[in-house]
């Protein structure tokens, strides 16, 4: 079942019926005039987009058309050839809307949200948007609701494209704004990759451009982890050096490793707006996001410290940047990003960002946001709810970051809750990272783009339509990916993601083990289960006759049941490398000598490739806390 979208039903037109009484010779002429307006207006309905791989419109486009809607204008001409056969050549009007053209137009009214229309007018298909991007989301949009394109992950496998004879063009009268004005998938690991950056166009993806080739695709954003001062200047100049009181002041003295910088050093800060304006001239920024350099210690001088609160500190100077940049850039859009310890709600509201973006770090991957039995999302909600008195809010999720060792992940109903939560609050900004890596030589069902294409097409869906029936877009996903074994894979992935719902664990920032789970996501009757449905599958498929299509849908199942051997691969080796301790009760003051020291490798992990390092763990609880004391022997930790 294809998601309904909203479209307006083509009317019936119908003449009017006459209780006036008409002479026979009147009554011919009177049918025969009646008949010929019933043929005009049966022909105006009727009319054709294409038919027989023919076609005699156009896509029409402005003169001085923007990059962005040439690509609109291109995806409509490359994806029409593929369904129908018919070439509309790509025509620059000077006032495009003459009849029998597709119009690609910039044509709303501006606003700071993305806006987007289809209709029928003057015989022509009008595909409008409020800014030359908004144009692209316009066009994929009535390619995918009114001709049946499909684009689920990125790449030329990930596209399906349904083969139509002909298409009657109906009364087309449908609009729309995303919930949120920021829609972010962002790249991790393999940057600017072009089919991933023109997929998130197609999908109505306005950030995430990590490419000079794409930039006209997306709202541009500059930023990252940039207020600092790099140990080594243009030309190996060392910046220490040349620049001691620049770094930061700690533990008594200026050090080199304090390259945080000092913030209250009248040099160290014009040197910092000069690269934010270097940046932004670059790249012809529309958003500035920057923020300090990564996991440093902040200076501790008297000056910098002045203000207790880390949070306020921080954004007070960010503030101070962000004004000397538009002394320059007047238009630049400002964005904070609330992360490390100046993720903590600040004491006074934050000045001048269209956002402040929580790093959300501290929720859980599994449960509801408002999952009164989830002390993991209860204690998050608490800060976001703080955050939204000083900021308009936006959240940075890793979502797809949670394993180490990346494992297929059926939590779209997490996902759907997480966007109504958050349209319902008003945040402006949905973005998650997105882990694309694409190791040489890797096997298929090892690539993120292809581990998580479910729950990547589902996020972005999310991100215009929070309040879109999931099990529709899923099933629409089965029907096409699928094939003949749509049903039974249907099947398995919503009792996949019914395992994931009800677990009774935590899963919450990134980087941990998929084994830490695996003993609460899978059962010997699940994988039964969902082998059996996989196995009905691929019978189903082959039932149906051979073909390309039939070899389509085939290799995609053996991608989920690549998918779902390695959990039941995790799952077996979880149960082998079991163990269970329990820690003691002691009274609060115990110095750790005096605790049992437990060995790492007598704790299993049998599925770790590298030896562990030596290291002995003391667990203690108390009335206070529950305590972890590690003697690491590393000489150089």
């Amino acid at each position: 079942m294809a998601p309904n979208f909203g479209f307006a039903p083509m009317k019936t037109l119908r003449a009017p019926r006459t209780s006036s009484q008409l002479s026979r010779p009147a009554l011919r002429v009177a049918l025969f005039a009646l008949c010929m307006l019933q043929g005009a207006f049966a022909m105006a309905a009727a009319d054709c987009l294409f038919e027989d791989g023919r076609s005699d419109w156009r896509i029409s486009i402005r003169e001085d058309a923007d990059p962005a809607e040439v690509f609109a204008a291109e995806t409509l001409q490359t994806n029409i050839v593929k369904i129908s056969g018919a070439f509309l050549p790509i025509v620059r009007e000077k006032a495009p809307g003459a009849p029998k053209a597709l119009v690609v137009s910039p044509s709303l009214p501006k606003g700071p949200d993305d806006l987007v229309s289809i209709r029928t007018a003057g015989g022509c298909i009008l595909l409008e948007g409020n800014s030359p991007r908004a144009t692209i989301y316009a066009a994929s949009r009535f390619l995918q609701d009114q001709l049946g394109a499909r684009w689920y992950w990125p790449e030329d496998d990930g596209e399906y494209m349904p083969r139509l004879r002909r298409y009657e063009i109906p009364a087309l009268d449908w609009s729309r704004k995303p919930a949120f004005r920021y829609r972010d998938l962002s790249q991790c690991s393999y940057h600017g990759h072009i089919p991933t950056e023109h997929w998130l166009a197609k999908m109505g993806m306005n950030m995430g451009c990590q490419n000079d080739r794409t930039a006209h695709l997306f709202v541009r954003a500059t930023g990252g982890h940039l207020i600092g001062v790099n140990a080594k200047g243009p030309g190996g100049t060392d910046m220490f050096a040349e620049h001691p009181d620049w770094f930061s002041f700690i533990d008594g003295r200026r050090v080199k490793e304090g390259i945080a910088g000092c913030w209250s050093n009248p040099e160290f800060t014009a040197a910092m707006v000069e690269r934010l304006k270097d940046r932004v001239r670059k790249n012809k920024s529309d958003v500035l996001r920057a923020f300090p350099f990564d996991t440093t210690l902040r200076c501790q001088c008297p000056e910098c410290t002045k203000n207790p609160d880390r949070s306020s500190r921080w954004y007070d100077y960010y503030a101070h940047l962000a004004e000397e940049v538009k002394k320059e850039f007047p238009d630049i859009r400002v964005a904070g990003v609330a992360y490390q310890e100046y993720s903590v709600p600040p004491t006074r509201p934050v000045k001048g960002l269209e956002w402040g973006e929580y790093c959300q770090y501290d929720r859980c991957y599994i449960h509801p946001l408002d999952d009164t039995n989830c002390p993991v999302n209860r204690k998050s909600m608490e800060v976001v709810g703080r955050w939204r008195e000083m900021a308009p809010m936006g959240v940075y999720g890793y979502h797809f970051d949670i394993f180490s060792d990346a494992h297929f992940v059926p939590f779209w109903n997490m996902l759907a809750d997480e966007a109504r939560t958050y349209a319902r609050m008003g945040f402006v900004r949905l973005k998650t990272e997105m882990p694309i890596g694409r190791p040489r030589g890797a096997a298929r069902e090892a690539l993120c783009h292809i581990k998580f294409r479910i729950p990547y097409y589902i996020y972005a869906q999310l991100t215009w339509n929070p309040d879109a029936n999931v099990d529709d877009i899923l099933r629409d996903w089965c029907g096409h990916v699928y094939g003949a074994g749509a049903a039974p894979m249907h099947e398995y992935l919503v009792r996949f993601a019914a395992n994931w719902d009800s677990m009774k664990g935590h899963v919450s920032y990134f980087g941990g083990r998929a084994a830490s789970i695996a003993q609460d996501l899978i059962t010997p009757e699940f994988l039964a289960f969902a082998w059996g449905r996989i196995q009905a599958a691929e019978a189903a498929v082959k039932a149906s006759g051979a073909g390309p299509e039939a070899e389509r849908a085939l290799r995609e199942i053996g991608t989920e049941r690549a998918l779902l051997r390695q959990w039941e691969t995790t799952w077996e080796l979880s149960a082998a490398g079991r163990v269970s301790y329990v820690p003691p009760h002691l009274e609060e003051g115990t110095p750790p000598e005096k605790i049992p020291a437990v060995s790492v490798t007598d704790l299993g992990d049998k599925d770790r490739r590298a030896p562990h390092q030596p290291t002995d763990i003391r667990l203690w609880w108390t009335d206070e806390a529950f305590h972890i004391h590690v003697d690491a022997r590393d000489d150089d930790i």
